[in-house]
């Protein structure tokens, strides 16, 4: 079953702010090939994509899509590069798939990762990116989408599908097409000339934020956690703010100081 789960955007952002719209997808399409492989799908990891066809026929856009036969065991398909994030974004996952066929059957099995030796694999999400859902037959192509906000500890996103056999059987195939994942958050905030505004510390871990900037003038803030709803809305003493009644999360704080506006994201934690 396709479950959709979305933030709501964020009203308050300038107008002048540019949507940061790009698929960060490599290969989306499945379009170029090199060999039984798409471009771009060699695994992050040690497992291989393996059992894997250009499909010219079945497809849901362009000219061609990829074909997975299934097997007795897991078989995955993923993209090559974990994606680099930010943290505290919003970012909707889409792909779309084919299961017509009563010896297969497919599911998302994606993650947050955190840079390291080895990359580690966080559990943020994992409810609905390792879903304990399968697809089921259908004679048209299904689009799985998500739409989440990355997790303050996570650096990049690993997007993965897999295909199993079905009711005991295996030699199926799914079929995908136009996978996507694309940030959500607006790429450029008008900063109308509040020169060297600084939010510190940031993550924030005590009750107190600094604000600061060239002029050091009075400033009002406002505060909005990531559905668009004001938390706070106050004016700087001495430079700072109390955000004592601040939760965990992802914040964005408006900042106006003699006429010019400003928005950036806070992480408290």
């Amino acid at each position: 079953m396709k479950k959709i789960y979305s933030l709501v955007a964020i009203a308050l952002l300038s107008a002048t702010a540019v949507n940061a719209q790009e698929n960060l997808v490599a290969n989306p399409g499945f379009e170029n090939w090199t060999g039984n492989q798409p471009v771009s799908y060699a695994p992050f990891n040690t497992y291989l994509n393996t059992n894997l066809t250009q499909e010219n026929t079945i497809k849901h856009t362009g000219n061609s899509a990829a074909r997975h036969q299934s097997q007795s065991s897991t078989i995955r398909l993923e993209q090559d590069n974990l994606m680099t994030i930010t943290p505290g974004n919003s970012y909707t996952i889409s792909y779309w798939y084919y299961d017509n066929d009563p010896a297969a059957r497919t599911r998302i099995y994606s993650s947050w990762m955190r840079a390291g030796s080895p990359f580690e694999t966080l559990t943020d999400n994992a409810d609905v990116l390792m879903a304990n859902e399968y697809s089921a037959d259908s004679p048209q192509w299904v689009n799985k989408t998500l739409t989440l906000t990355a997790p303050a500890n996570a650096t990049h996103f690993k997007l993965q599908v897999r295909t199993y056999g079905q009711d005991n059987n295996s030699g199926g195939y799914i079929y995908y097409d136009d996978f996507s994942f694309v940030d959500n958050t607006p790429a450029g905030i008008a900063q109308n000339g509040i020169e060297n505004l600084k939010l510190y510390p940031n993550p924030l871990t005590g009750n107190v934020l600094n604000i600061a900037s060239a002029a050091n003038a009075a400033k009002t803030v406002a505060i909005f956690d990531m559905t668009g709803k004001q938390v706070l809305n106050t004016t700087t003493a001495n430079g700072t703010v109390n955000t004592g009644s601040l939760t965990a999360g992802v914040y964005l704080v408006k900042v106006t100081e003699e006429g010019k506006t400003a928005t950036k994201k806070l992480i408290v934690q």
